[in-house]
């Protein structure tokens, strides 16, 4: 694994991207320069959910979620985990043999035990150390070290974006490999409140009033990294990454609600840099990305009060491009995915034809 960063462009038209618990669920704003906001959280939910409902793979899953149609807090879910572990003493000396860290800790714990030639399996190791009211580990050593096994084995939102985990038993916070910063939007929106009537009124017979919030069109960027410390850290693989970037761009398309339909993702252009090269050598990666408005009646290519859609704007990608030919010797590949539009299309086709390495993604 190498470090990487990424840069990430989606769309929104008549929608809420974002709401704001702060501002009665309005768009999240940055109010003094009309800047549509979209945090981190939102976008990790998007990657989390599409997981959980496209994973086909049996050793996958997502630690934050619901269980069923319930909320559990990080203590119940970690807890239930490990239990379901610890009852089972086949699957747990099985996961032990095969996790070299976890075995070397069961095996340091027996070491010390005055009882060690009567434990016969490490699950025996465990047995010793259970705690009655918890049933958990007394030794905080053999809970961290199975929450590390579990977050390698089996949960890729925490090997993706890592977890505190400030649970009875343990002492263990795991850093993420993938960093994602706050995305915000390329150019100044206007927003779009309406009036809505509803049949369901506060009282029978009346019909309720409100206001929908929305906005007219945003064209949002996000950039992340990933650290390669950290990915070895959570055995991070490049499967892992696939799914990742896979997720990322049809979470966009797939996870619509009513305040999230009219979202359309556009650009996923990722730098892997070679071994030694650490990432931001451009920057915020959103700051190389031109935009203009062309849109009709505009007071200048600065107003974009009458942007109502992509092509009432004009995108320039040659900052962009001539910055990642100064890097060239710095990078293995650069990995791109862009949608039909015209103006993608024809960033993807200047890439291909300069001498950068470039590589395509089917996704």
């Amino acid at each position: 694994m190498t470090n990487k960063e990424f840069l990430f462009l989606y769309d929104a038209a008549l929608c809420n991207p974002n709401g704001d618990p702060d501002q009665e669920n309005k768009p999240r704003m940055d109010r003094a320069t009309r800047t549509n906001l979209v945090t981190d959280l939102r976008i990790k939910r998007n990657i989390r959910d599409y997981i959980i409902d496209n994973e086909k793979d049996g050793d996958i899953d997502v630690f934050v979620r619901k269980m069923g149609e319930d909320k559990v807090s990080v203590e119940t879910r970690l807890l239930n985990e490990a239990k379901a572990l610890y009852n089972n003493a086949e699957a747990f000396n099985k996961l032990a043999e095969n996790t070299p860290a976890l075995k070397t800790v069961l095996e340091q714990v027996k070491a010390k035990s005055k009882n060690a030639k009567n434990l016969k399996s490490y699950h025996d190791v465990f047995s010793e150390t259970k705690d009655a009211k918890s049933e958990m580990s007394k030794e905080k050593s053999i809970n961290n070290a199975l929450l590390l096994t579990l977050v390698k084995t089996k949960f890729i939102d925490v090997r993706f974006f890592g977890g505190a985990f400030a649970v009875s038993g343990f002492s263990n916070s795991i850093t993420g490999s993938i960093q994602i910063n706050m995305g915000y939007s390329l150019h100044p929106v206007e927003l779009n409140g309406i009036t809505i009537v509803t049949l369901m009124g506060d009282k029978d017979g009346e019909s309720g009033i409100g206001k929908k919030e929305s906005l007219f069109y945003s064209l949002l960027g996000f950039t992340g990294t990933v650290n390669h410390k950290k990915a070895d850290i959570v055995a991070l693989t490049d499967n892992d990454l696939t799914k990742f970037r896979n997720a990322l761009i049809k979470s966009i398309l797939e996870g619509r609600t009513d305040s999230k339909k009219n979202q359309y993702p556009h650009l996923y252009l990722e730098l892997d840099y070679k071994d030694g090269e650490t990432y931001g050598r451009l920057g915020d990666l959103r700051h190389l990305v031109g935009v203009k408005s062309v849109a009709k009646e505009r007071k200048d290519d600065n107003d974009f009060t009458k942007v109502r859609q992509l092509n009432d704007m004009e995108l320039d990608f040659s900052q962009l491009i001539t910055q990642l030919q100064g890097i060239k010797d710095r990078l293995n590949t650069i990995r791109l995915w862009v949608s039909l539009n015209s103006q993608f299309a024809n960033l993807g086709q200047a890439l291909q034809n300069t001498n950068l390495p470039v590589e395509i993604l089917s996704i």
